[in-house]
């Protein structure tokens, strides 16, 4: 079951996968500036010890999501990662 992740994983940061994105980066349209927030009642403070429990939290064996980062190598490097 490891080497599915880890073949996956390795197709996340291949060559191949990695010319697939370039080859669409001129469909990519450059971002308007937007201006920050002055309004601070919407932001939610997060500290380093809920992140961390947050992660350790995660089920190793769920799908890695679109980012193709596992849950495994979120909850293994999470110390890492904080």
């Amino acid at each position: 079951m490891a080497r599915r992740g880890s073949r996956r994983l390795q197709y996340c940061f291949s060559w191949t996968n990695l010319d697939n994105i370039a080859s669409n980066v001129r469909f990519f349209q450059p971002l308007e500036a937007v201006e920050p927030y002055k309004d601070d009642s919407y932001v939610f403070p997060l500290s380093e010890p809920a992140v961390l429990a947050a992660l350790k939290q995660l089920n190793p064996r769920n799908a890695a999501g679109p980012d193709c980062v596992p849950n495994w190598l979120l909850c293994e490097y999470a110390e890492v990662l904080v």
